[in-house]
Parts: C-alpha cells; sequence; structure tokens
C-alpha cells in the first residue's frame, strides 16, 4: 500500500511476469513493475524484491504496532490470504499463555500432537538454504514450522479422526470464491476458508499449503473418502511443479479410484 500510494503508475507484484502483463502497461505513461522474474521489456522500470527475505527480521513490536493503527470499522472484508494476520495470531497466543509461540508450538506438536519431527525451524538439517529465523522474530507462527513426511503424515491422519478438536477447524467460516482461473484449470478450488484450512466444495477437498524461498509443501484430505496427500517438496514455489498442484493432481486421482 505504502509503494502503491507513492508511485505514480500502475505496480504489478506478481511472481510471473508475462507478455501479457506487458501489453496492459503499454498505455501507462509511467509503469512500475515490482516482480521475483524479469520482465522482458526494457523500457518497463522494474524494482526486484526478494519476498521470502522479508518475512524474518520483522519484530513483535512492528507488527503490534501496526495492528494498533488498522481502521477495521466494516462488518465484513473481502478475503486476503494473510501472513502478517499469522503473526498478530502469534502474538495473541503469547499474550494468552505468556509463553513465547516457540516454546508453544514446540510443546504442542510433539508433546500432545506426538509429531517428535515437527518444531519452529532451529536451521539444523542436510537440505541447506534454510531460512535465517531469530528468536522472537514476529512472523514464527507464519512460516517457521518445520516438519518431516511421517509427521506430516501422521498430521493428516489427526484431521480423519472423529476428532473434534481438529473437525471444528474445518467447518466453513466465510465463502471466499478465490480461485483464479489458472487454479481453475489445474483443479484446485478455493472456495470457503474455515480456521486456516481452505475448502474445495467442489471436490471435497480440505487442504493447504505453504512455501518459503526453497520449500514448498501441500496437505489435503477428502473426509468423505479418508484420503489423504502430503507433499514436501525442497524446491522454491515457482519452480516447476509446485507441491500444490502436485497433490491436489494425487487427491483427485486416488478419490476417483474409489
Amino acid at each position: 500500500t505504502v509503494v502503491a500510494s507513492s508511485v505514480d503508475g500502475v505496480l504489478y507484484i506478481n511472481d510471473e511476469f508475462t507478455e501479457e502483463h506487458e501489453k496492459l502497461l503499454e498505455d501507462v505513461p509511467m509503469p512500475v513493475v515490482l516482480t521475483n522474474t524479469p520482465c522482458s521489456n526494457p523500457n518497463i522500470p522494474q524494482v526486484s524484491i526478494d519476498y521470502y527475505r522479508a518475512a524474518y527480521g520483522v519484530t513483535k513490536e512492528m507488527v503490534s504496532d501496526k495492528a494498533g493503527n488498522l481502521n477495521m470499522n466494516k462488518a465484513s472484508y473481502d478475503f486476503v490470504y494473510s501472513n502478517y494476520g499469522y503473526a498478530v495470531l502469534g502474538l495473541v497466543l503469547e499474550s494468552v499463555y505468556e509463553t513465547e509461540y516457540t516454546s508453544l508450538l514446540n510443546d504442542f506438536a510433539q508433546n500432545e500432537l506426538c509429531l517428535t519431527s515437527t518444531q519452529i525451524s532451529d536451521k539444523s538439517g542436510d537440505l541447506g538454504k534454510y531460512w535465517d529465523w531469530k528468536e522472537g522474530d514476529a512472523y514464527l507462527s507464519a512460516g517457521a514450522v518445520t516438519s518431516n513426511i511421517e509427521d506430516m503424515l501422521l498430521y493428516a491422519q489427526m484431521q480423519l479422526e472423529d476428532n473434534s478438536y481438529f473437525s471444528d477447524c474445518h467447518n466453513s467460516l466465510k465463502s471466499i470464491n478465490a480461485s483464479t482461473e489458472m487454479y481453475k484449470t489445474m483443479g484446485i478450488h478455493m472456495d470457503e476458508i474455515g480456521m486456516s484450512w481452505i475448502l474445495d466444495s467442489k471436490n471435497n477437498i480440505i487442504w493447504h499449503n505453504g512455501g518459503t524461498g526453497n520449500y514448498n509443501s501441500y496437505l489435503g484430505f477428502n473426509p468423505e473418502t479418508g484420503t489423504a496427500v502430503v507433499v514436501l517438496s525442497n524446491l522454491a514455489p515457482n519452480y516447476r511443479v509446485p507441491a500444490t498442484v502436485l497433490g491436489v493432481k494425487l487427491l483427485l486421482e486416488l478419490d476417483n479410484e474409489k
């Protein structure tokens, strides 16, 4: 918002700048492009932004100050996926339990859910290219949880069990109809949202995904068929085929076989 209000022109914040976008800018007097991928047109000024490094290093004070200055004067707002929102939720949990979020998450995952390999990232492992999280970063609750395939399959199984601890989170809170045409083409639907879970009403799939600079993941399940799929990838979300596309494809194929 700050950038958009400061530049006289049109800004496209996009992870893939295409020829179609260039055509849309032909009649704009002073276009400026903010993108992770280069624009081939040398006449369009560009600003390269590393979005992935913008998440860590944000302090709790910065998140709290912004929350205090928000003017939420409408009864309802359109859906926008917000990592900032998850950062605020993390601060709320810290305030309620009077405990740092890292301790809260690690204790809950490992001791209550018995997911022993799930924790806030400590940058250990043999894959490298981990985010440089710092103790007390406000966005830990938005993207710092790490796990492995065994734990995530156990977590997927928990979603399919008759346990209100999880199933209440699957209930729709709002219709969002946020599927892009590209998503629809790939069979990915964002029709409603529960407590963080995305609901695909057409295929009866409940799912969520995640991505950092060099990793991306997907967990989806169909509560009617009892089918679940987990995809963990040590590749960037925009490199070749994302985990979400693979996960949805496999889940639909498994459901069609039943």
